[in-house]
């Protein structure tokens, strides 16, 4: 049978481009024989069917041992780092408390307990003029190592405890060395740790309160990660103890107060994150397959543990920043430090529920009836306990009957991922302002929030500026009068009416 002349032009043209490929590029072809590289999948037409072969991953190399869990790999010289520091505000009092910096080869020494990193030689920039957000040799390159409480700013420090220390700062010590540097002070190895350490001092009342720890400590890390694109790493928090003075004495947890970091601290990590909730003064670390060299090593020098990577610097990451209260002051309410934050609630939000295996993007309920969720009693404040909601209770059960379902629980019995089960997918969420109120910042998109509030609307910051929650302000004072109980049924009322408009078939 004769092939029609038109039909091998094509085919001679492809054929000529391949000799000339293969000639010109042979790495092209001869990539997997000359770099022993596997290709991540390899594809074979037959007829109408593709066939893709299974793609074939090295295994990683064993560890040569743990710290606090993480793999560590021993790495035979020695470690360099990098910093980068954002914020800058020039004011030389006050720019600790905006600086933010990532490090890379972030270490610590388990014999000093310190953190340290080690710089190749000091740069040639002398100038005092001169800036540099990537400069490490600058002795007053402090970060804010956590959400700054009011208390311990420096003008209230200073008249409150009658000390100018810059209390929660941090800077992690510097050593020099290199092929340049007279003295080379660095270890000559480390162990590598495949991770990203947060060290942070906590906020002084997170210890007891679910608010300052999931606004204060934990969304000033989270926006930490958010900031340096790292929410997706390995993440080790390094909690710290803040250096005492003669005039500043941290007050210790009183002995009745169950400390509710380990309740709350799947949070921000169910796995891939461990947590000391101590100090680094404390640390579990395991080395396996040292050789007869390193072992010599070992007993002349300290042992390194060098991170990837670490971020600090998160004084004003906080709910309240570093200027506010929580909505106590009236200045409080003047200048907003939330605003244009719905986005990052949102992925925080996120974060949050997927690391505690609960679906962030369920949606409301809506059969067999919607849901109202009553938080009673959940706060350890005496004048917020009291409050039952009874009156508003009856009101909703009479009103909506038919259209939702009214469910009165005591949070602080609840476990973390309970809480975040019940907000997920309820339509209303009703509580009292303050700590307790956190558990309705994991309301789905579109549900309502009511806040029975006393003499200060409390972190109305957050919940004004949440952009998928609606939220409502009722007060404590008139709760039970009848003007506000038919304002609470109305409101209720055209919520639901909102979601059946918008969530209904």
């Amino acid at each position: 049978m004769k092939v029609p002349l038109f039909t091998l032009i094509p085919l001679g043209i492809l054929c000529v481009f391949d000799m000339l490929a293969r000639f010109t590029c042979p790495m092209w072809f001869d990539m997997e024989e000359d770099h022993n590289l596997i290709p991540a999948a390899a594809a074979v037409s037959q007829g109408n069917v593709l066939l893709v072969a299974e793609e074939k991953v090295p295994a990683s190399p064993p560890s040569d041992g743990t710290f606090n869990g993480f793999d560590l790999y021993h790495v035979n010289h020695p470690p360099e780092s990098h910093v980068h520091c954002i914020g800058e505000n020039f004011q030389q009092d006050r720019s600790w408390l905006f600086r933010s910096c990532e490090y890379t080869t972030f270490c610590f020494n388990i014999d000093t307990k310190q953190y340290y990193i080690y710089a190749d030689e000091k740069p040639l920039v002398v100038s005092k003029d001169v800036w540099s957000s990537t400069q490490v040799e600058k002795k007053d390159q402090l970060v804010s190592a956590g959400a700054q409480p009011k208390t311990w700013f420096p003008k209230i420090a200073e008249k409150k405890y009658k000390i100018k220390t810059r209390i929660g700062s941090f800077r992690p010590n510097v050593v020099y060395g290199g092929s340049s540097a007279n003295n080379d002070n660095r270890p000559t190895s480390y162990y590598r740790l495949n991770a990203t350490i947060l060290p942070f001092y906590r906020h002084p009342k997170s210890f007891q309160n679910p608010g300052h720890l999931i606004w204060d400590d934990f969304l000033s890390l989270y926006t930490l990660l958010d900031v340096f694109d790292r929410t997706d790493d390995r993440i080790m928090l390094s909690q710290m103890i803040r250096p005492s003075t003669a005039d500043f004495e941290e007050q210790p947890i009183p002995a009745n107060t169950t400390d509710l970091m380990p309740k709350f601290l799947g949070l921000f990590g169910k796995d891939h994150v461990k947590y000391n909730l101590q100090t680094m003064e404390s640390f579990d670390l395991k080395l396996r397959n040292i050789k007869e060299s390193n072992l010599r090593k070992l007993k002349e020098e300290p042992i390194i543990i060098c991170a990837d990577h670490a971020i600090m610097g998160s004084g004003t990451f906080s709910d309240h920043g570093e200027s506010h209260w929580h909505g106590q002051a009236k200045a409080d309410f003047d200048w907003p430090l939330n605003a244009g934050r719905g986005g990052l609630f949102r992925r925080y939000r996120h974060f949050m529920m997927e690391n505690m295996g609960v679906n962030p993007r369920a949606q409301i309920q809506t059969k067999p009836l919607y849901q109202i969720v009553v938080a009673a009693g959940s706060s350890e404040k005496i004048d917020r306990a009291a409050i039952d909601f009874k009156a508003q209770i009856d009101v909703l059960n009479k009103a909506f009957e038919n259209r939702a379902q009214v469910s009165v629980h005591n949070l602080a019995k609840l476990s973390a991922k309970e809480q975040l089960e019940l907000a997920s997918t309820a339509a209303i969420y009703i509580t009292v302002v303050g700590g307790g109120s956190v558990t309705g910042f994991f309301l789905p998109k579109g549900a309502s929030v009511f806040l029975f509030y006393g003499a200060k609307k409390l972190d109305y910051d957050v919940w004004n500026n949440h952009a998928d929650i609606q939220t409502h302000w009722m007060p404590v004072k008139t709760m039970d009068a009848k003007e506000d109980l038919v304002s609470l049924a109305e409101l209720v009322g055209g919520e639901l009416d909102y979601l059946d408009d918008t969530l209904l078939p």
